[in-house]
């Protein structure tokens, strides 16, 4: 009788797949990363640092246990594209507002009910894919990029004209412990919050949430915005 042998298993042996797949990426100097399908994995590991300094597209998507984009992501300050899509995001981390070269940021079908008001310094945005989520307003600073030209919405529960009428914002904004003024950008614990409607990317009558630190930006902002409907109205 001849018995089969098989060799022993053990877990403390197996390499992490996501480690080998970011060694071989520093080791190619390689400007991609895909980081998808890890189902163990709450974020990317600490190690990813060492690619700060060539990765320009990064892969997260299909990761399910990902409920925020963290520090150790808006760290990697060369990034150019942001494939966040298909997890089970609720939040995305202020310091989003690092990537300054970011010009395409993927954050679809998510559990998303708001955005970091710290995106108007993403000044290279030019596609923001943020479909299927949970939004019910957008922040203001998003009209006033200056090169975003792609916007996807769809299937996120948008607050109508008919729905804030009347109503205190307060009472439909979450909470802020602090903001950047719409207007002047200086942080701000007190603040004056109100929503106004606009068109953008093709799409009509979306609700925008501003921020205004005193009565006087509070005008200014509201004079910018009158600004930007005549601009939209003469491109049209």
């Amino acid at each position: 009788m001849v018995y089969l042998t098989y060799p022993s298993y053990s877990p403390l042996v197996e390499m992490d797949t996501a480690e080998v797949e970011m060694q071989r990426v520093l080791e190619e100097g390689s400007n991609t990363l895909y980081f998808s399908h890890h189902f163990n994995y709450t974020d990317v590991p600490p190690s990813i640092a060492a690619l700060r300094e060539q990765l320009e597209v990064l892969h997260v998507d299909n990761n399910y246990r990902f409920t925020t984009i963290s520090p150790r992501v808006t760290a990697l300050s060369k990034l150019r594209w942001l494939n966040a899509s298909y997890c089970s995001l609720h939040s995305v981390d202020s310091s989003i507002s690092r990537l300054s070269k970011l010009d395409r940021l993927t954050l679809n079908n998510n559990m998303l009910t708001w955005l970091p008001l710290e995106m108007w310094q993403l000044k290279a945005l030019e596609e923001l894919h943020i479909g299927n989520n949970h939004l019910h307003v957008l922040p203001g600073c998003l009209l006033f990029l200056p090169r975003l030209r792609v916007l996807t919405l769809e299937n996120n529960p948008l607050y109508t004209q008919e729905e804030v009428k009347g109503a205190a914002a307060a009472t439909y904004v979450p909470p802020q412990r602090s903001v950047d003024c719409s207007a002047c950008c200086i942080h701000s614990r007190y603040y004056e919050v109100f929503v106004t409607f606009h068109a953008i990317a093709n799409h009509r009558d979306v609700p925008f949430v501003h921020f205004a630190c005193s009565d006087e930006c509070a005008a200014h902002v509201r004079t910018r915005l009158e600004a930007y409907d005549r601009d939209h109205l003469n491109r049209q």
